[in-house]
C-alpha cells in the first residue's frame, strides 16, 4: 500500500466518523436548547473526539475550527435552556463544520442533511 492509498483510507475513516459525530452534536444541541446538562457534557466529548480525529487525519483547518467551538462552549451556559443567540451560533458552527468536511473530503452522507432546518428555525 502506498502513501496515497493510506491517506485515502485515513480520510475515508475520518469522513465516516465525522458524519456520526456531527449527527451526535446536532442531537446534543437540540437537548441543550431544552436545558440538558448531560447534553452539554456529551457535546464537549464529541467535539474533543472530532478534534482529535481531524488532527490525526491531517485536517488542520477543521481541527482549528473544532477547537474554537470547544473554547466557545461556555456561551451555551452551564444549566437551564441555552440562550437562543448562543444556540443559533452553535448551529452555525455545526453547519460550518459540515460544509468544511464535505468540501475537504466529499459528502460524508448524513452530516449536513438535518441542521439547516433547525438553524433556520433558530434564526426566526
Amino acid at each position: 500500500m502506498d502513501d496515497s492509498e493510506m491517506m485515502a483510507m485515513i480520510l475515508a475513516a475520518f469522513r465516516e466518523e465525522s458524519a456520526e459525530l456531527l449527527i451526535g452534536a446536532e442531537r446534543c444541541l437540540g437537548a441543550i436548547g431544552d436545558g440538558s446538562e448531560e447534553a452539554r457534557r456529551e457535546l464537549a466529548r464529541i467535539l474533543h473526539t472530532l478534534k482529535g480525529a481531524a488532527s490525526a487525519s491531517g485536517q488542520a483547518e477543521t481541527t482549528a475550527r473544532v477547537h474554537a467551538w470547544e473554547e466557545a462552549l461556555d456561551e451555551l451556559g452551564e444549566t437551564g435552556p441555552a440562550d437562543p443567540r448562543a444556540l443559533d451560533a452553535a448551529y452555525r458552527r455545526l453547519e460550518d463544520l459540515q460544509a468544511r468536511i464535505r468540501g475537504e473530503l466529499g459528502d460524508p452522507g448524513a452530516a449536513g442533511s438535518r441542521s439547516g432546518g433547525r438553524a433556520a428555525e433558530q434564526a426566526v
